[in-house]
């Protein structure tokens, strides 16, 4: 995986990856700071981890809807609308949406400082789980059956003769 550095963040600076096609996201993990090491064997010691100084703080997650045709320009946003859907603050963020509903349509997956940071910043990674076709299909189709509509896993036709055949 790659990791991203940046000596100052300023007030309203962001990170933003950008994706190949619009997903219906689920989950988004995101790792800040340096990597923590473990005590020593037989060891205790109590000093300030300085891992937690390359963070954001009073920053916010957001996702972006309709990708706009860059000509390579990253300092503008990828993205015509962006929604706020987590506060940013310490070393890991996860989001996570609920198990019916993911966040549709997603193009682009920003993180904004709302403040100028005070240290710098290591993103380590971030992770995104998107939901595949078929089971967002398949969830709709079982949301669709109990509402007592066409299963669009059948033909119309055959729907109606199910319902024939029961009645």
């Amino acid at each position: 995986t790659a990791s991203f550095q940046a000596s100052r963040v300023e007030e309203d600076q962001f990170f933003e990856v950008v994706l190949r096609r619009p997903v219906n996201v689920e989950i988004v993990l995101v790792r800040m700071g340096g990597n923590l090491q473990p005590a020593k064997q037989g060891k205790v010691v109590e000093t300030a981890d300085p891992d937690f100084n390359f963070t954001l703080e009073d920053s916010v997650l957001e996702f972006g809807r309709g990708a706009k045709q860059t000509q390579g320009d990253s300092l503008q946003p990828a993205c015509d609308s962006y929604e706020i859907v987590a506060t940013v603050s310490g070393r890991e963020l996860f989001w996570r949406s609920r198990p019916s509903s993911p966040a549709r349509d997603i193009s682009c997956i920003r993180l904004l400082a709302r403040s100028s940071q005070k240290n710098a910043l290591i993103i380590r990674s971030i992770f995104v789980r998107s939901g595949s076709a078929a089971r967002d299909a398949a969830r709709q189709a079982a949301s669709m059956q109990l509402a007592g509509s066409p299963s669009p896993m059948l033909p119309e036709r055959q729907w109606a003769e199910q319902q024939q055949q029961q009645q």
